[in-house]
């Protein structure tokens, strides 16, 4: 190449500096003005209200800050918990010291990162990023907005770190004059600055980037469950032993095969895991192991069927996108095994459970990207994402599937267990112990002791009718503080009960543990069941219980893990021989058993509390829950109210049980459906002419009434009919038809024209009594 070809080069590239400076012609004169750096002198007070945020404190970079800005100076390693960094207060008035960080500072490594004057520190240091170009070339309006996008990207990134570290100072958006705990803060979903939680509902609405740019009202948003999905964007505190417990407690208690191959090669899904794991961890859930597990398989299982659509598709993060929602519905559709020809799900529990699924790794994987500076760009198209499955998912899925579930038990017979095979499998189980007992008496081996732990579990549980969670997840110190502590009785409530009673409380011991919702729950534990705990605590480190396994049936060689009440009771039904329906004994069906069994007790409204108080509930789902209305009792006593009301007989039912109400159509059913099929003989009535027929302003005649026979008894016949039936008229029931026709082939010298005239005589006379 020639020296003028050279020259051309030259030329263009000065050129194209020139062009690109930020001091170029094209930046306004005033905004050239206004750059500077932290470091120069005090601007007077006009100046400093515009380079300040109106929502923030008022910036000052006084002589007297220099202080302030050492002790602010955030440090990694510095600090030992996170704090919240408090407005200062001088003379009673707030004092101007708060700092912001700067992001390119901060990914730069520098050891200075925190400026009062964050505007001017962009102008004067980094006039050569773009962002920084663009909204100095912007009119002051929308320069305001674009410096409050570069503040905010650098508090995201600063609070990430941090929440991650555990360590450090931490600027919210509105500081407190009092010490606050981190927890009671927030990130916003649209600008990732920490609220106040009970204020982000409110802060959520007025937000700056929940409005539009081009209408001034804002967009309608979704604030359900904010707090919840605000606290999945922070990240949970990096520590290696919450990784390693975390392997260890659920991943490799995992059953192995296609779905758990496509979780450990998916990094998202772990993470989503991990996070949820910790914050069960930290509120104490006894079944977060298996919480995590499954929600882990949901994601697992849509994204093996996500592939088969759509093989160029890698992990999760790449249906992160709003055209890819179509793809999800279907592959949901697909593990949920849609039925076109029945337009139903097979398994339509996958649909409702994976929907905040969706939800909470959409909103895990926006604070993953916050994280980085790089990664800002794909907060957008996730959110999108997230709001397609917020608002089309119901419509689209969950609306079938409700039904699905709705049709399938709607349409499910109630199958209560049979009382011989209860006590059948009580005595199996009894036996089955006492034999469990001495085997581990005589050989303390892991053997026995799994079988005697079996057993009794399932034995705590058929006796007490607990739900099966509550039971295997009895813990030890709730059975030793019972153990340790005697019930402290009142003499006169002892004095008040029956000698059978006063030997229950003296054999029988009480435990109380968590229930559903919170809920104080009993467990009732006799003699022998004492006798079979007592001996499997006492060997517990013998045969390799581990020492913080606090639940009272851990497992073996587990550190949080029970066994399984449910499917120790089907494993037991199983074994059990001469059970003639073993399928239908389970935990909720002997909880709906005894709820039922208790209406034939005729109980007070005090004692159905009790019994509900004792089942773990209230009296509300004791009623239309789990009390089950059996054909039988409806057929016996509850037809015999719809008879009588039927026949307008309400009256003749004042002041009666359902075990007193009685009817004439008792006893011989076909007789009586027989006689009410029987069409009444049609008497003739005056006919109306009419020229309409249908015309509703012509009413019909009355029926004729049918004239009634009356039947006089003699006194001899009155004594002898009340002396027979004294009984039923001291119980205060009418006799019925077998009854009356009893009487009547002894006493053949009554005359009466039928046996219901003296079952009418003798209701007559027990009305007249009472």
């Amino acid at each position: 190449m020639n020296s003028s070809g050279w020259l051309q080069i030259a030329i263009f590239i000065e050129e194209l500096k020139s062009s690109c400076s930020p001091l170029s012609k094209n930046v306004p004169l005033k905004l050239r003005q206004r750059r500077g750096t932290c470091d120069s002198g005090s601007k007077d007070e006009e100046h400093e209200k515009d380079s300040s945020e109106k929502e923030d404190d008022v910036e000052d970079c006084s002589s007297a800050d220099n202080e302030v800005k050492k002790k602010s100076k955030m440090k990694f390693k510095g600090e030992s918990t996170l704090k919240v960094s408090l407005a200062r207060k001088t003379g009673g008035t707030k004092r101007v010291s708060k700092k912001f960080p700067c992001q390119y500072c901060l990914d730069a490594g520098k050891e200075k990162y925190m400026f009062s004057r964050l505007r001017d520190h962009l102008e004067g240091c980094h006039n050569e990023e773009t962002e920084v170009a663009a909204f100095m070339a912007c009119t002051p309006k929308r320069a305001t907005k674009k410096a409050s996008a570069i503040r905010n990207a650098g508090e995201r990134m600063l609070h990430m770190r941090l929440f991650k570290s555990g360590q450090g100072e931490i600027n919210v958006k509105r500081r407190p004059t009092e010490k606050t705990h981190i927890k009671n803060y927030l990130p916003c979903l649209k600008c990732f600055r920490l609220i106040k939680s009970s204020y982000l509902a409110r802060h959520f609405k007025t937000c700056e980037s929940v409005h539009s740019d081009n209408s001034s009202s804002p967009v309608k948003e979704n604030i359900h469950r904010l707090q919840a999905r605000s606290a999945m964007v922070l990240p949970p505190k990096e520590s290696k032993e919450d990784n390693a417990e975390f392997r260890k407690t659920v991943l490799e208690n995992m059953n192995y095969g296609p779905v758990l191959d496509e979780i450990l090669n998916d990094a998202t899904i772990l993470s989503y895991g991990k996070k949820i794991f910790q914050q069960l961890k930290e509120s104490n859930c006894p079944n977060s192991i298996r919480i995590v597990k499954d929600k882990m398989r949901e994601l697992g299982r849509l994204m093996l069927e996500v592939k088969k659509l759509d093989p160029d598709t890698r992990c999760i993060v790449d249906i992160f996108c709003a055209s890819k929602y179509r793809l999800v519905v279907e592959a949901g559709r697909a593990v949920a095994c849609y039925q076109e020809k029945e337009n139903k799900f097979k398994s339509a529990s996958y649909i409702l459970k994976l929907k905040p699924d969706l939800m909470g790794i959409t909103d895990h994987y926006i604070g993953k990207c916050l994280d980085d500076l790089e990664t800002h760009s794909l907060v957008q198209p996730v959110q999108l994402f997230r709001g397609r499955i917020e608002r089309e998912w119901t419509g689209d899925c969950a609306k079938l599937a409700h039904r699905t579930l709705y049709d399938a038990k709607w349409n499910k017979v109630q199958r209560l267990p049979l009382a011989e095979d209860v006590s059948v499998l009580h005595q199996f189980l009894k036996t089955t112990s006492k034999e469990a007992l001495a085997a581990l008496k005589e050989d303390v081996s892991p053997t026995n002791f799994k079988n005697l732990t079996e057993v009794t579990l399932c034995r705590v549980m058929l006796l007490n009718r607990r739900r099966p969670g509550e039971c295997q997840f009895m813990e030890l110190a709730h059975y030793q503080a019972a153990s340790v502590q005697p019930a402290q009785e009142d003499k006169e409530i002892v004095n008040s009960l029956s000698e059978m009673e006063q030997a229950l409380c003296r054999r029988l011991k009480l435990v109380y543990i968590r229930g559903k919702k919170g809920r104080k729950v009993p467990i009732i534990l006799t003699e022998d069941l004492q006798e079979a705990l007592e001996l499997l605590v006492s060997v517990r480190e013998e045969v390799g219980v581990v020492e913080s396994n606090k639940y009272l049936f851990a497992a073996l060689n587990s550190t949080c893990g029970t066994y399984r009440a449910d499917l120790l009771l089907k494993k037991m039904t199983g074994c059990c021989p001469g059970l003639k329906e073993p399928s239908w004994i389970k935990g909720t069906a002997l909880r709906k058993h005894i709820a039922t069994m208790m209406q034939l007790l005729s109980l007070r409204e005090n004692e159905l509390d009790a019994v509900a108080t004792f089942l773990g509930h209230n009296i509300d789902v004791h009623r239309h829950y789990y009390r089950l209305q059996e054909s039988t009792l409806q057929l016996a006593k509850v037809s015999k109210v719809l008879l009588n009301m039927e026949r307008g007989k309400v009256s003749s039912m004042k002041g009666l049980n359902l075990d007193e109400i009685t009817v004439d159509e008792e006893v011989d059913a076909e007789e009586d459906v027989q006689e009410a099929r029987e069409p009444e003989p049609e008497e003739k009535s005056p006919t109306v002419e009419s020229s309409d027929e249908d015309d509703p302003s012509q009413p019909l005649p009355p029926p004729a009434k049918k004239k009634n026979v009356r039947h006089q008894f003699s006194h001899q016949e009155i004594t002898t009919i009340r002396t027979y039936f004294k009984n039923q008229i001291k119980s205060r029931k009418a006799p019925n038809q077998e009854e009356v026709v009893k009487f009547m082939e002894q006493h053949k010298n009554i005359s009466t024209p039928g046996w219901k005239k003296i079952k009418d005589h003798v209701w007559n006379h027990i009305k007249n009594l009472h």
